[in-house]
């Protein structure tokens, strides 16, 4: 029971982390016999239903330096319990994630906490600016104050209702190493998203599915050395990214995760970003649904021996899908459907991508057989060929329950000859198989109640 819980740490008052998630102490279950425990570093309430009323009885753990009360059922209401969370003058790591905060006056306690490096709000309901405008009087907090956490390296405010303009006295903030805003409806001007001050130690950036308008320009963060990850999806092509200057520019970062879909890139010339020519630490890159044409960036897989996913969708890429000459082992996604590629695939695609989960080439204009090679892709879960040109004949190793295909969509070409023959298929793990408008003479198996079918 709860008593017993005390009791028996009564004996271990050297404790110095302690973790109880998912015991559902809820409610109003006090802490404050947790003060006995002097040396207590961390502690770890996570999903247990707590309220605000929990607060108070943590104010007495001055030693804490991390505390984690994420996925509770916290409001964030003003009032005494959350101004007495001052008191934890050695915290350090705050996470609030995933409750019902809706209520910013709060932020005001923890602005007074001057040693916090991490503040996690992720998924909760807060709503207004932020830093909230307004009066200590009000119980509201004063932007200045907040920004006055100079130590904070981690601000997590992603996947709730702030809006308005992020105020420029973040730029207070030199510390910053991680900043996700993504997931709000923050607007006005997409260059006052900058961030000048924590260029020197900014690693990442998240600005993805906001309201933001207008002309951002990329070479703002050319000397960001130490940013590795920028993401700035979902803008539904409101914000124009220029990532050429005037006078040429060279980043002092290497990349490792780039996203920047649904964005206007480069709007007068619809080319791939240049700078990504010196990029070669790539893990993730999203450039789909950007409106780029120009020949297919062949040198991005090349020059990046590490990538692992890659989204260029829907855009006008046009040319051949050459391969790199190297084999690539660390790639697993590559979606280039929906532009204007040609020719012949590759014979060795299968060799040079044994490790691919997820290719998707449709709504392209490719044409001939298709590779014997794929059917060595031996992890490979989903295959989209279709709406091309494609013919001849399928290669067995998709007829013969060797790979883990789930979806295999080969609609719209031209294939010829019999598919799926004989019963040795283990064609039972695929959910979506779509063979319509080809030439197949033959269509097989004999059991059927597992799967979908469209010829």
């Amino acid at each position: 029971s709860f008593n017993i819980l005390f009791f028996f740490l009564s004996f271990f008052l050297i404790v110095v982390v302690l973790c109880l998630p998912i015991i559902f102490l809820q409610g109003g279950r006090t802490f404050e016999r947790l003060c006995v425990l002097k040396n207590l570093k961390t502690l770890n309430l996570d999903r247990n239903g707590f309220n605000d009323s929990i607060i108070p009885s943590l104010s007495g753990l001055t030693s804490l330096t991390t505390l984690s009360l994420a996925f509770n059922d916290l409001q964030g209401g003003g009032g005494e319990g959350w101004k007495m969370l001052s008191r934890l003058e050695n915290l350090e790591t705050l996470d609030l994630s995933f409750n019902a905060l809706n209520d910013t006056s709060f932020l005001q306690s923890i602005a007074a906490v001057k040693s916090l490096k991490t503040l996690n709000l992720k998924r909760n309901k807060l709503t207004g600016s932020f830093p909230t405008k307004g009066n200590h009087f009000g119980g509201r907090l004063a932007i200045q104050e907040f920004c006055t956490l100079k130590k904070l390296e981690v601000l997590d405010l992603s996947d709730n209702y702030f809006e308005g303009i992020l105020s420029p006295c973040l730029n207070n903030m030199t510390s910053l190493v991680v900043l996700d805003i993504s997931g709000n409806q923050f607007n006005g001007n997409a260059s006052s998203s900058y961030v000048e001050a924590s260029g020197i130690s900014l690693e990442y950036i998240d600005f993805s599915y906001n309201q933001f308008v207008g002309i951002f320009s990329f070479n703002l963060f050319a000397n960001y050395s130490k940013l590795e990850v920028l993401r700035f999806k979902g803008q539904n092509n409101k914000v124009e990214i220029k990532t050429e200057g005037s006078m040429g520019w060279s980043p002092l970062f290497q990349l490792k995760i780039i996203e920047l879909s649904n964005c206007n890139l480069n709007k007068l010339i619809d080319n791939i970003p240049k700078f990504l020519l010196v990029q070669h630490e790539l893990d993730t890159v999203d450039l789909s649904h950007s409106k780029l044409n120009g020949s297919f960036p062949n040198w991005l897989v090349e020059n990046n021996r590490k990538l692992r996913v890659l989204h260029l969708q829907n855009n006008s890429f046009t040319g051949q899908l050459y391969l790199p000459s190297l084999i690539h082992t660390h790639i697993t996604l590559m979606d280039v459907s929906t532009n204007h590629l040609e020719g012949k695939l590759q014979e060795n695609i299968g060799m040079t991508f044994p490790n691919l989960v997820y290719l998707n080439l449709s709504n392209n204009n490719l044409e001939g057989n298709l590779l014997s090679s794929i059917s060595g892709m031996f992890h490979l879960k989903v295959l989209d060929l279709s709406f091309n040109h494609f013919s001849g004949g399928v290669p067995r190793g998709l007829n013969t329950g060797c790979l883990p295909l789930r979806i295999l969509k080969l609609a719209h070409n031209s294939f010829n000859g019999a598919i799926f023959i004989g019963t040795n298929q283990d064609v039972q793990q695929m959910n979506v198989q779509q063979m319509n408008d080809n030439q197949f003479t033959r269509k097989t198996p004999t059991k059927q109640h597992k799967r979908k079918y469209c010829y």
